[in-house]
């Protein structure tokens, strides 16, 4: 999944703690890789 969100909406106050709790959520999980763009190219190319 790639999460992208539009700039004026992403640094208003009372959309950060709803980023940080989803992020928490997928880090608790198993089997999930959290990586920039580059490094699921170079998994998949190599």
């Amino acid at each position: 999944m790639r999460l992208v969100h539009h700039p004026q909406v992403v640094g208003h106050a009372h959309i950060i703690p709803h980023i940080e709790a989803l992020l928490k959520h997928i880090k608790a999980l198993k089997d999930v890789w959290i990586a920039r763009c580059i490094d699921v190219a170079q998994a998949f190319s190599d």
